[in-house]
């Protein structure tokens, strides 16, 4: 049987619908994974995550503002706080109001269960990115390593543009 259509490097449509079937499965395996208290809210892993990070790197800050963590995740401020009323709810982040009880204004800082959390999702996350990795088409992994590589060339570059 003749292939449906190629791409160009010899992938055949019916391949790449399959792949891509695969890869959606195995990314809302991946957010249900990370989620903080199985939900499958991807906000709730990238904030959680981004918090973990930001005190791992940060040494001498003791906390954040929502205002912070939402121009760092591109998430609208009033997801953000909502993202982290959840993530309190679970007991991941400790959040203090400050003086006038504006929770926009609000310090956060991530509570030892958070650290624990975070560090079990990147690690499962990880593993769950092989695995991704691995059900790919070698041409399609070949040309996904071409654009990682491209991105990463063109970040740096705007990184010392931006210095």
């Amino acid at each position: 049987m003749r292939p449906l259509a190629s791409d160009g490097f010899g992938v055949s449509a019916r391949m790449l619908v399959q792949q891509h079937l695969q890869v959606a499965a195995l990314l809302e395996r991946m957010i249900s994974v990370t989620a903080p208290g199985g939900a499958k809210n991807p906000a709730d892993a990238l904030v959680l995550d981004f918090v973990s990070r930001f005190f791992e790197t940060s040494a001498e800050a003791e906390t954040l503002t929502p205002s912070e963590i939402s121009r760092a995740t591109g998430y609208s401020r009033a997801r953000v706080t909502v993202t982290l009323s959840r993530l309190a709810a679970h007991g991941l982040v400790v959040r203090k109001n400050n003086e006038r009880g504006d929770r926009r204004l609000a310090l956060v800082s991530l509570s030892a269960k958070g650290q624990r959390q975070a560090a079990s999702n990147r690690a499962r996350l990880e593993n769950l990115q092989i695995l991704l990795w691995q059900h790919l088409h070698p041409r399609v992994r070949l040309r996904s390593s071409r654009l990682l590589h491209t991105a990463a060339i063109l970040t740096k570059e705007i990184e010392a543009l931006e210095r």
